[in-house]
């Protein structure tokens, strides 16, 4: 009984927080009640009333670029362009410069960058030292000056040159891993070149480029036309009213269907992201060993939340939860930054392998080796870590493989 009356209190707190947040109560429209019907799992944005969450872009302030040789050719065009919608511009771009020099660019401008709202990285054409290692220093660098200042990286592209695209193939790979890790958004200059269906990790120098790109001395360097694009490119994707290769992040909140957290987490597994049973269920597993599905739990090394998020991806849920302005103890938060790591840095070497397994023990090993990864891949440690999670995973097939019923009410 006693238990009793404390749930029910529970449940009033939570009642009167949620009628009293600042965030707008979301009216169901009918296409909305059936797809609660359906154990549907939706996603709805909300305009706050200051701000511009709403459109996914950033308030204008203080922006510092970093750029080489392409920076060069867009930094007046960005700046003149940018300065007119409200933004204060510093800009330092150096033909050649890597990204070790980048380094010592901030560290040299960290007085601006102490200011920023956004800081916009144009580097990786030239390739000499660019690794994660150097990504995440320069991103960790930036952060240790403005914590709250959202990064965005353009990544790259070429033609003709087949050797340079595989270079530049392997810097965008990187970006986009190191995207997934850090919490930064990829502007995809190589897609504004090649078109949306361009896989930038894969570059085909070969291809039309619109005619953004000079087919002389590096080709990589920019046409007029080329120069325009990429400032247009920037400019928007800024302003929140183009997309990035990575999700453009709004204001928003995530309505989950079921019962209890595991039945919320399966709904949105195979519902929302549409794998299959087979694939939901070795997902489950690993989540279920990982933290028992609760987003709150943290263990003794500071890794939190349903994934036991830590370091710079744990940075990049809580920045997340800064933008959306919810807590980043919010499941249907942890879960929409599970899917931006899965479709962004961890595409190739975890969901795609796993949408195209119907074996349980393949999802279920790819998840833990590539996704949670709490033991060398092929190891020892992670043969004993398998014989806890795939029977787990077992027992959620059992339990919703035939679907789930999507009991419980709905809500952010």
């Amino acid at each position: 009984m006693k238990n009793s009356w404390l749930r029910c209190l529970v449940v009033l707190v939570l009642t009167f927080l949620c009628l009293s947040s600042a965030v707008p109560v979301l009216a169901l429209s009918e296409e909305d009640k059936h797809a609660i019907d359906l154990d549907s799992v939706w996603h709805k944005t909300y305009k706050p009333p200051t701000g511009d969450c709403s459109t996914g872009g950033v308030k204008p302030g203080p922006l510092y670029f970093l750029g080489d040789s392409i920076g060069t050719q867009v930094s007046a065009g960005l700046s003149s362009k940018l300065n007119g919608q409200g933004w204060t511009v510093q800009s330092n771009a150096v033909s050649g410069r890597t990204l070790p020099e980048g380094l010592n660019a901030i560290s040299q401008d960290a007085d601006f960058i102490k200011t920023t709202t956004a800081v916009v990285v144009e580097l990786g054409t030239n390739a000499g030292g660019f690794t994660s290692d150097t990504v995440n220093q320069l991103i960790d660098k930036v952060h240790g000056l403005a914590p709250d200042a959202k990064i965005f990286w353009v990544d790259t592209a070429v033609v003709e040159r087949q050797d340079y695209a595989r270079t530049l193939s392997n810097i965008n790979s990187i970006i986009a891993e190191m995207a997934g890790q850090k919490g930064f958004q990829v502007i995809s200059w190589n897609k504004k070149v090649f078109g949306d269906s361009a896989d930038p990790k894969n570059i085909n120098a070969s291809a039309p480029d619109n005619g953004y790109i000079r087919h002389a001395d590096q080709f990589v360097h920019l046409t007029d036309s080329g120069a325009s694009a990429m400032t247009d490119l920037i400019t928007t994707t800024l302003s929140g009213s183009a997309s990035t290769d990575e999700a453009t992040v709004d204001c928003s909140c995530t309505v989950l269907i079921g019962g209890d957290n595991p039945e919320k987490v399966w709904n949105y597994l195979t519902k929302n992201m549409g794998l299959t049973a087979v694939q939901a269920a070795g997902a489950m597993g690993n989540i279920q060993a990982e933290s028992g599905f609760n987003p709150e739990a943290l263990n003794g090394i500071g890794a939190y939340g349903i994934i036991q998020w830590l370091g710079g991806r744990k940075a990049g849920l809580e920045n997340l939860a800064t933008e959306r302005k919810i807590d980043k103890s919010d499941l249907g938060l942890q879960l929409d930054f599970m899917r931006q790591e899965l479709e962004g840095g961890y595409r190739q070497s975890v969901l795609e392998p796993i949408r195209a397994t119907a074996d349980i023990v393949v999802a279920t090993r790819t998840w833990l080796e590539h996704y949670e990864v709490p033991c060398n891949p092929g190891s020892a440690a992670c043969d004993t870590e398998m014989n806890t999670r795939l029977p787990f995973a077992q027992g959620w097939l059992a339990k919703f493989g035939s679907g789930s019923s999507g009991a419980g009410g709905a809500g952010c």
